[in-house]
């Protein structure tokens, strides 16, 4: 009952009280009649309120979907000029329409109240008097219309939240059941997929453990806490035994495991850090089979997506074989040791006493050149004594005496290249590095070689360019090479041939090349023509006075100076020979030599 209701109700009870009392013999006088006019009236209009308020809750109780259904009857209601001469008329607003009584007509002066919905202003009822409201109505008439019209929006509010909640909750059982549809499908369709994937899981993980089983490491899966959760077949023949089950037990347990503070120590890492590790070589004994082994350990974390360790997997290898066959090596090794060791003591004895033969060899070399040189001296002196004797006394000198003088001087050549390649295997040989003209040292060779040369007919042609080429070497090493080769492009060039000398400087070194058009070298005779004593051929190498010396010594010089020498030639055609001095190698030159 609302607040509106109570007030009139209590107001009836006071009018029905002070009835009884005006007409109760003891109060009756001259006003007696004024005052049941004014209870009669007032009775009268508390009825009025009663028969709207009833009304409303009349329409109210009746079904209808909207406020604005039932809005043209409750305009009715509303007290109008046939009941109070007062009144002009009043409206409904409601969400922008608008429901007027039949005699509305609008004033300056009214009286509203607002029709609120769930504390939101939608509307109001508005009620309008004439300019002037006649006496006979008092304040509290005023009072009891604003009260009427207040409980009135009041009502109209509630019936609109009502028909609202009705709404939304019609629209919400809608939803529910609509969602109660589409959930009950989805785990129709979810309990049927589950049953396939849950089949699919089961075929998987019946494949997982197959390979699993067939692959040939011992695989542990392990909690947080190091627990094993999950084991390959091998991993069961391998760590459980009869007392003692791997599932479900610590891996640190393991009595091998247990027994190694580094191995302990990694697994600790392991779940405390995500550090992976490879621990090698781990003493186990295997009870089933009453053997001793030995085992690779390969452990990696498992992650969750914070990078917090959640598991591990842990992998173990038999490497039994690898370590045995690891353990003959190193015994292997120990006595290819002790052998070397035994066969390195006999060979420095050997080449100690192959340096004194060495030595030897030197010195027995050095006397015979020094003892050979002295005869050989006598020899030539009395030999050009008795040549000018028989030069002077007008005889025929005899035939022997140029050849003996060819074969002196032969003596003398093979003696100084051996005395030089002596001294070159005992270090005793020095290069002495100053700034040289290759110009004028090949115009120099070849001017000391021309008459050997014209006694051929055999034009030698310096090809090199007019620019000078420096560089640092031993001045007479590097004349006496360059001598060998061009001798022996004129020895083994016949008549009317030629020998080309030539210079090319770039910018790592110089290339000296000499090329004859003579009898070339066998392709097979190549590799071996900078050996000691090697002669292609024999018989002319003698005739022309060859000690088979010289182009070994052309090498050493060459290889001396850091440089390298290449020889190549067809038989017939032709020999060109290509010396390499390289000018980069500063730290064999003298601190005061300088490039050009």
């Amino acid at each position: 009952m609302s607040n509106h209701k109570k007030n009139i109700i209590s107001r009836l009870h006071d009018i029905f009280d002070s009835s009884q009392m005006v007409l109760s013999p003891k109060n009756r006088g001259k006003n007696t009649k004024k005052k049941s006019d004014v209870n009669s009236r007032e009775l009268k209009n508390y009825i009025n309120d009663l028969n709207c308020l009833y009304g409303l809750s009349h329409l109210a109780d009746q079904t209808f979907n909207s406020l604005e259904e039932i809005l043209p009857d409750v305009i009715k209601l509303i007290p109008c000029t046939g009941q109070y001469p007062c009144i002009n008329g009043g409206k409904i607003i409601f969400k922008n329409k608008e429901f007027k009584t039949n005699n509305f007509k609008k004033t300056e002066w009214k009286q509203s109240a607002k029709i609120k919905v769930l504390g939101k202003a939608v509307g109001g009822i508005e009620l309008y008097y004439t300019k002037k409201i006649p006496k006979i109505y008092s304040n509290d008439f005023l009072r009891r219309r604003q009260g009427l019209i207040d409980a009135m929006a009041e009502r109209l509010g509630k019936m609109a939240e009502r028909k609202q909640l009705e709404r939304n909750l019609m629209a919400s059982y809608q939803n529910l059941e609509f969602r109660v549809r589409e959930r009950t499908k989805k785990l129709t369709e979810q309990i049927s997929g589950r049953k396939l994937a849950e089949e699919k899981i089961q075929s998987l993980n019946e494949l997982n453990q197959k390979i699993l089983d067939n692959v040939p490491l011992s695989i542990v899966m392990l909690d947080k806490k190091g627990r094993v959760t999950a084991t390959n077949e091998l991993a069961k023949n391998l760590m459980d035994s009869p007392d003692k089950r791997l599932l479900g037990n610590k891996i640190t347990d393991t009595e091998e495991i247990k027994n190694n503070k580094e191995l302990t120590g990694l697994y600790a890492a392991l779940f405390a850090k995500g550090k992976s590790f490879h621990y090698e070589n781990l003493p186990y004994f295997l009870s089933k089979k009453n053997e001793h082994r030995s085992l690779n350990i390969i452990a990696v974390p498992l992650l969750d997506k914070q990078k917090k360790v959640e598991g591990a997997i842990s992998m173990a290898l038999d490497n039994t074989e690898e370590a045995q066959a690891k353990r003959k090596l190193r015994h292997l090794n120990r006595e290819l040791e002790r052998k070397v060791n035994e066969r390195t003591y006999k060979l420095n004895l050997i080449n100690k006493k192959l340096s004194t033969i060495l030595d030897l060899k030197s010195k027995f070399v050095s006397d015979a050149s020094h003892e050979l040189r002295t005869p050989l001296t006598v020899i030539q002196g009395n030999l050009d004594l008795a040549v000018r004797e028989a030069e002077y006394d007008s005889k025929n000198m005899p035939e022997i005496y140029p050849l003996i003088i060819n074969e002196v001087e032969r003596m003398k050549v093979i003696l100084s290249d051996l005395t030089m390649l002596t001294n070159v295997d005992v270090g005793h040989e020095q290069i002495i590095y100053e700034k040289i003209s290759l110009n004028q040292l090949v115009a120099a060779a070849i001017e000391s070689l021309d008459v050997l040369a014209k006694q051929k007919n055999i034009k030698l042609i310096n090809k090199s360019s007019k620019k000078t080429i420096y560089i640092i070497g031993d001045d007479a090493k590097l004349e006496k090479m360059l001598l060998n080769i061009i001798r022996n492009g004129i020895k083994y060039t016949d008549p009317d041939g030629y020998v080309k000398i030539w210079l090319k400087k770039d910018e790592t070194g110089v290339k000296i090349t000499v090329m004859d058009n003579g009898i070339g070298i066998p392709e097979a005779d190549l590799p071996h023509i900078f050996d000691r004593f090697y002669r292609v051929d024999k018989a002319r190498s003698r005739k022309e006075g060859g000690s088979g010396l010289g182009l070994s010594i052309v090498k050493w010089i060459v290889e001396a100076h850091q440089g390298s020498i290449d020889a190549q030639s067809v038989v017939g055609k032709g020999s060109k020979f290509t010396v390499f001095l390289p000018h980069n190698n500063k730290e064999n030159y003298k601190k005061n030599a300088l490039f050009n």
